[in-house]
């Protein structure tokens, strides 16, 4: 009896996706070959002896764009930065065009210089001592380095080189490692990135995606949407439409079950429009109301939370949630 109820049991997604389909996607997956992690781990650890190190900066490169700052400019030159020390850094945006970026890891302001130093070598340590060294002393005045290696040190050892780096040159320093490599590919499905720029075998390509016919109009309004929030001329500084239109492409987004990081970036850029036209209390309240029955697995709550807070959240006396039909 207690097992059968166990088989029966269904998470808080899944029950809602069987009495509201319609708000999921309804594409269809009609293959599934896929790079499997342990193979992928396999092939990271083999960067250097399969001479493919400058395969692994490209592909550092274009992971960090993703996740972390999609202002980077990659170095020319000789492997190893180059007469520039880094491999990749940061180049000026104006404001008006960062704002409208959904990177998840964004901390970037127009203000910031950042150095992006990569490297296969199994001395990591040591290489990312050097590595750092020679960015300082370029003395231009960069105010934050990553070190991205394919290498697995410990979590202890990790922070203890952070903490001890940033100490020393004055200057913070993010070591990411071969499991945030691994994290960030598969969680937010780049499979197929790793799979292109390290020249795996094609048969990892990810599963082929038969698209729904909801999806396919979700897709074209996503696309349009986001080519309107990406022009600056579009709309005013402070505008009630670049909110609206934020707002719908973080709720398509969730529609279609992009990645949960790049949906709660869509929904973080709503708020981050949404402080800057007005009260912050009704702008919560309202996009609350809107969002409604897409709170699915609490992510939209989740970002609510992070930026208005759980006491000013319940101070909300008179808001009340639409109802289910």
């Amino acid at each position: 009896m207690e097992s059968k109820q166990k088989k029966e049991s269904l998470s808080p997604s899944t029950f809602y996706r069987k009495i509201r389909p319609e708000y999921f996607s309804d594409s269809k997956n009609v293959s599934a070959t896929e790079l499997p992690r342990e193979v992928f781990a396999y092939e990271l650890s083999l960067i250097t002896k399969n001479l493919k190190t400058e395969q692994f900066e490209t592909f550092c490169r274009r992971l960090a764009e993703k996740l972390i700052a999609p202002n980077l400019i990659p170095q020319v030159g000789p492997t190893g930065g180059g007469d520039g020390k880094t491999d990749s850094e940061t180049y000026p945006v104006s404001e008006s065009i960062s704002d409208r970026w959904f990177i998840p890891e964004n901390g970037w302001t127009k203000d910031e210089k950042w150095a992006f130093a990569i490297s296969a070598k199994e001395t990591w340590k040591s290489k990312a001592q050097s590595d750092v060294k020679g960015i300082v002393g370029t003395g231009r005045e960069f105010t934050k380095i990553y070190f991205i290696t394919n290498q697995k040190p410990s979590s202890r050892e990790r922070k203890e080189a952070q903490d001890e780096l940033t100490k020393e040159y004055k200057v913070e320093v993010i070591i990411l490692d071969g499991e945030w490599i691994l994290e960030s590919v598969y969680n937010n499905n780049l499979t197929d990135l790793a799979v292109d720029t390290l020249n795996l075998s094609e048969t990892f390509k990810k599963e082929v995606v038969q698209a729904g016919p909801n999806d396919v109009i979700r897709r074209e309004r996503l696309e349009e949407l986001e080519k309107a929030i990406a022009n600056p001329n579009r709309y005013f500084e402070y505008d009630h439409q670049l909110v609206d239109d934020a707002l719908e492409s973080a709720q398509i987004a969730r529609m279609l079950e992009l990645p949960r990081q790049e949906v709660e970036g869509k929904f973080d850029r709503a708020v981050r429009f949404g402080k800057k036209v007005g009260s912050k209390k009704n702008f919560y309240a309202s996009t609350i109301k809107r969002l409604g029955r897409l709170l699915i697995g609490m992510m939209t709550m989740r970002v609510l939370l992070k930026h208005i807070g759980f006491a000013n959240l319940l101070s909300m006396k008179n808001l009340t949630l639409p109802k289910s039909n």
